[in-house]
């Protein structure tokens, strides 16, 4: 029979050691995998095309693939919608074929990367969408000012006199504004900041444009992720306002949603439509230069709509093979052709409008500068050609490793009994023994090494930063259009650049203890009813279900709390708290759309309540049956057997349950993202939107990547060097801590029993 420790050092010779024997030896990538001295005719090529960013063109790219795909059987195209931000760094980083985008792309990411095209498949616009219950049917006037004094707070509800004023007639009601925002790099911030940068003056002028920005902090604002996050979020909250994509119009007209008449610089309030923005385009187009890099927003003309764009594609002008380049070649023609990908057929579906002709001309010369020319590129074609190297193996003598198990063949396949080479059986060295401590001593190394890197990478941004980085409450990645570096202690930064994570602790912190306040009640109290009184076939079966839900991943738990959790704050928990509990500011409203600390809260408190039932329950099993036996034996209640008995007892075990549930909360990411509203403030209520540092590295992550100066991933660097200090200190702390909770307990328990 195979022992427990046998199968360890099989598990971790299978981690670390085949693997690298399997590197040593396979064949280079695109060689034929068949015997020696054989020849297998290649098969039939295919080019996977990687498309991933802006949420707005995601809708025309999942119309466009079925059918191209169709077309030519030859071709995959892979399509996701991550956000423009994410489309150019990726472009940039050479991950995807094509890096789709709302915004052209910085002259700090220009100088990043001057390989990139910028190259526009159609025409888009932009819709403001409004939340107004027996008001979505009218579209309300709104311009650059107003929306710009609602983002910055200066407008706080919608019967104030400046809406009023563009909406004589209208009665408006005195309810709460809720901005929305994105969470992510956009390509719709950066179209509408640079509207309002446009056309709202001094107002905006701090705030400036760009796919991230530093939003003021208002405490009422929710942030969405994706033009399908700012649109759910809308829909969720009554008084909300947002800008998405006019791709999400159909969308939006399906929940109900309004969407309003912008003034243009004509001063003529006009709605997105075909006629509208093909208005727009005939004012610009003239303007647009070669590398057709140009802003299509606030074009003169009485009906011309004012925040248009093109959609581009971003795209390297080496690809890594000639196949990959005549494929990508095809597909760009074919998106930009009128009988094509540009037919009306499609982008009616999603309220694009065509290229002119003239950008046509211009897109197509920039396809035609993509070629296969990366060093080291091989078309799967020419891969499967390249003759094979033949390696002959080397067969040890005497047996190989059957001998030297057999004392290297001296004996003639017996083990030697005795003599200067015997060595006792209990002293052998295993092949699994010798791969366990392989894999024991690689785990701490590769352990080191992560960390001595993420130092490393940090280094830069602790040495801008010093000690603001964690006392100061604004994070911004500086101006990436337009702006020039700012060099500090030897490092560079972008202009305006400031990185402060004071909310990102706060908000961790307080989502973290929010959850364990929520969880270590109810899971010690679960942890007790299983270990006490189901302790029969019926706790073991609610055990091993309560294991099973500690397990389950947790992008569910954030989607069951962004469906079902945030819409009943906002509408019942929310207010019913407020009415109770508004005398203490922190309870006190507005409630808004249910995003915030309590849902984040709420969602990560279900992530751990399972984790800290479980490890408690194995806590008290482990606790002697002898004594409770005792206890009863003394006269003591089982209630008091368990205070003062069982708990010291197991006090320690119960404590590392709450220490690893702690420190899966302050790790969780995407459950969190998904309900936290996304604020850039400390929370200062209940219900305030907020934001962890684990989702602020995510959230950043991609706009990060395109500042050229490389300050923003090393500041994002040094957030996670926080986040890790953090998370070692609890750690560090969980003993000592369950040493003094016993120590106390039975201080208590002996002091009741001298009473």
């Amino acid at each position: 029979m195979v022992s427990c420790r046998q199968w360890i050092a099989a598990v971790a010779l299978g981690v670390f050691v085949l693997p690298a024997l399997a590197a040593c030896g396979a064949p280079s990538s695109g060689a034929s995998t068949g015997s020696a001295g054989s020849s297998t005719a290649p098969a039939s090529p295919t080019v996977h095309i990687a498309e991933t960013g802006s949420s707005l063109l995601y809708p025309l790219f999942n119309i466009w693939q079925p059918d191209y795909q169709k077309a030519n059987p030859g071709v995959q195209i892979s399509t996701a919608s991550t956000g423009s931000g994410t489309g150019i760094s990726q472009a940039i980083a050479g991950l995807v074929q094509i890096g789709a985008s709302d915004a052209y792309m910085s002259p700090s990411e220009v100088q990043q990367a001057p390989n990139i095209l910028n190259i526009p498949l159609v025409i888009s616009a932009q819709q403001i969408n409004y939340n107004l219950p027996g008001m979505n049917s009218t579209h309300l006037r709104l311009n650059g000012p107003v929306l710009a004094a609602i983002y910055t707070g200066a407008i706080r509800y919608w019967d104030d006199p400046k809406i009023a004023a563009l909406n004589p007639g209208v009665k408006l009601p005195h309810r709460a504004i809720v901005p929305v925002r994105r969470s992510d790099g956009s390509g719709d911030t950066f179209l509408f900041t640079q509207y309002l940068t446009d056309t709202a003056g001094a107002a905006w002028k701090s705030v400036g444009y760009g796919t991230s920005v530093t939003w003021p902090t208002l405490g009422t604002e929710v942030a969405g992720n994706g033009n399908q996050g700012v649109e759910a979020a809308i829909k969720q909250a009554p008084g909300a306002i947002g800008y998405v994509g006019i791709s999400w119009l159909n969308q939006a007209n399906k929940d109900g949603l309004g969407y309003a008449a912008l003034e243009n610089k004509d001063g003529k309030f006009v709605l997105p439509g075909d006629a509208t923005i093909t208005a727009a385009v005939k004012a610009m187009v003239a303007n647009t230069p070669a590398n057709e890099r140009i802003s299509l927003i606030d074009a003169p003309g009485a009906t011309s709509y004012p925040i248009i764009n093109f959609e581009y594609a971003m795209v390297s002008k080496t690809q890594p093979n000639a196949a990959m380049a005549a494929a990508l070649k095809k597909f760009l023609t074919w998106a930009l052709d009128s009988n094509g990908g540009n037919a009306s057929s499609y982008l009616r579906q999603v309220h694009f409008i065509q290229l002119p002709s003239s950008v046509v001309k211009l897109s197509q010369a920039q396809i035609a500068e993509s070629s296969g020319s990366r060093v080291g590129g091989a078309g799967p074609d020419e891969s499967a050609r390249r003759p094979r190297r033949r390696v002959a193996a080397a067969r040890p003598s005497g047996g190989g490793l059957r001998a030297w198990r057999a004392g290297m063949g001296s004996t003639g396949g017996r083990r030697p009994s005795g003599g200067i080479g015997h060595v006792p059986r209990h002293r052998r060295l295993s092949l699994w023994s010798v791969a366990a401590a392989v894999g024991a001593a690689l785990i701490p190394l590769l352990l080191l090494v992560t960390l001595g890197v993420l130092f490393v990478s940090a280094w830069p941004a602790v040495v801008w930063n010093g000690f603001a980085f964690i006392t100061k409450s604004v994070w911004s990645l500086g101006n990436l259009y337009g702006g020039t570096a700012v060099v500090r202690h030897g490092f560079r930064a972008p202009e305006g650049a400031v990185y402060g994570a004071l909310p990102y602790i706060v908000g961790t912190v307080l989502t973290s203890l929010g959850a364990l306040a929520l969880a270590v009640p109810v899971g010690v109290g679960v942890a007790v009813s299983l270990a006490e009184h189901a302790r029969g076939w019926s706790g073991r079966a609610l055990g091993f279900f309560i294991e099973l839900i500690a397990g389950v991943p947790s992008v569910v738990f954030g989607l069951w709390g962004f469906i079902v959790l945030v819409p009943w704050i906002g509408r019942h928990a929310g207010p019913a708290i407020a009415r109770v509990l508004g005398f203490i500011p922190f309870f006190r409203g507005p409630v808004l759309s249910g995003q915030g600390l309590l849902a984040a809260s709420v969602v990560l408190a279900a992530m751990v309540l399972p984790l800290v039932a479980a490890v408690g329950r194995d806590a008290l099993l482990r606790v002697p049956r002898e004594v409770r036996d005792q206890g009863r034996a003394l006269g003591l209640t089982d209630w008091e057997t368990l205070r003062g008995l069982v708990l010291p007892l197991a006090g320690p075990g119960l404590i590392g349950g709450v220490v690893l549930a702690l420190g899966r909360a302050l790790g969780e990411t995407m459950a969190v993202l998904m309900v936290s509203g996304s604020g850039n403030a400390i929370p200062h209520a209940l219900y305030s939107p907020t934001t962890t540092m684990a989702s602020a590295i995510v959230v950043d992550l991609d706009s990060a990547f395109t500042d050229s100066t490389g300050m923003a991933v090393h500041a994002l660097a040094e957030l996670a060097v926080v986040l890790m200090l953090i998370s070692v200190m609890v750690n560090l702390a969980a003993p000592f801590v369950g040493q003094g909770v016993s120590r106390v307990a039975a201080m208590m328990s002996a002091g009741r029993d001298a009473g």
